[in-house]
């Protein structure tokens, strides 16, 4: 069957500098109807871009493809030289661990002499109650302990923050990657307060529920270990099994937690 009038459709606009997801730009095939087609794209931006082709067939009847995407890898420069993505050699670091930022030469000048060009710090954001930096009080603000001096002005800490790493650049000729996590939110977040609906809850999530019950069975029975004669620390595997056999034997089966996944017939 002859195919004619085909283009390949790509969400990248050469005469727009912002990406736009759904935005797509029309390229032609080149070849005739007899030889396979083909087109040139280029990019001027790095990231992931979705595609797809539409063209008429034989009988008059305009056809689309399913999507593809193609992956276009950043220019890196290391020392002033453009370097493939697999040159990458990348170190994690915890900034919580390594004090504050004024502190930082002497850790990034021991990974750079250990061989690695590339930092990649977790998230630097203000962290909630579990202080993990992957369950984020404020995702728009820094962490106080960034910082030697208590600074209340937001500016101003990014400003701190993206010249220090600047400088640590331009000294040792590494690269950082910080880590944000935009959905990574703590319990304590004003923000998730604000916006409920953007957790899990009993009212968006009702099917949640027999795991909120499991939930609050596990905080009870850890509550009154001295009254089911359950160890308080743990300083054994055995301990460990211990307390775990007494909580699936002695303590679980009261909750009656399989009536969550059982029908009862004779009232259907």
């Amino acid at each position: 069957m002859l195919i004619s009038k085909s283009i390949i459709l790509i969400d990248l606009i050469y005469s727009s500098k912002t990406f736009q997801r759904e935005v797509f730009g029309k390229v032609k095939f080149e070849g005739s109807d007899f030889i396979d087609r083909f087109c040139y794209v280029s990019f001027h931006l790095p990231g992931t871009f979705e595609y797809h082709v539409e063209w008429v067939d034989g009988s008059g009847n305009s056809r689309k493809s399913e999507s593809g995407y193609i992956m276009i890898p950043p220019r890196i420069f290391l020392y002033g030289k453009n370097v493939q993505l697999d040159s990458i050699v990348m170190l994690t670091m915890v900034p919580k661990w390594i004090g504050c930022i004024e502190q930082w030469e002497e850790h990034i000048k021991s990974v750079v002499e250990t061989g690695y060009n590339t930092v990649h710090l977790v998230p630097v954001q203000k962290r909630g109650s579990s202080n993990s930096p992957y369950s984020l009080k404020n995702q728009l603000e820094l962490s106080d302990d960034l910082f030697a001096d208590v600074i209340h002005d937001e500016k101003k800490k990014i400003w701190i923050f993206n010249n220090c790493l600047q400088q640590l650049r331009q000294k040792f000729g590494c690269k950082f990657v910080v880590d944000v996590v935009w959905n990574h939110t703590s319990h304590d977040s004003p923000w998730l307060r604000e916006h409920p609906e953007c957790g899990y809850n009993m009212e968006n999530s009702p099917h949640l529920l027999p795991a909120l019950a499991l939930d609050d069975a596990i905080l009870e029975f850890s509550a009154n270990l001295e009254f089911y004669n359950a160890p308080s620390v743990l300083h054994s595997h055995e301990d460990v099994e211990l307390l775990l056999d007494i909580f699936k034997s002695r303590f679980l089966p009261q909750k009656r937690l399989w009536e969550y996944f059982v029908v009862n017939v004779d009232k259907c």
